[in-house]
């Protein structure tokens, strides 16, 4: 999956950013064309997930290493993330551990 989110940032600042989840690593970039910089690619299987309902389509991606607060452009934008960033854990995790408290969205 790919494409456009707004990184919220501190002091209300934002960006937008080009996001790509390929298997289980979500990158992004300034803007499709360019490669990410390593500081800027996550493990999805440690992220844990916060869909922030009721807030303008946020959703917050936390690593052991930061939080990534998002903004979709709409509803279905976001469910669209959230469920392929939660299949990249399933996956991640195998068959045997997939109900493990670890893989959750909360």
């Amino acid at each position: 999956m790919e494409g456009e989110l707004r990184v919220k940032k501190a002091l209300g600042r934002e960006a937008i950013r080009y996001f790509r989840l390929e298997g289980t690593k979500l990158s992004y970039s300034k803007d499709k064309s360019m490669p990410p910089a390593r500081k800027n690619i996550l493990e999805a299987s440690n992220c844990i997930l916060n869909d922030l309902k009721g807030n303008m389509f946020l959703f917050h991606c936390r690593s052991p290493a930061r939080t990534l607060r998002l903004q979709a452009e709409t509803e279905e934008d976001k469910t669209k993330w959230l469920s392929a960033l939660f299949e990249a854990k399933l996956n991640t995790k195998g068959a045997a551990s997939a109900s493990s408290a670890s893989c959750s969205l909360q």
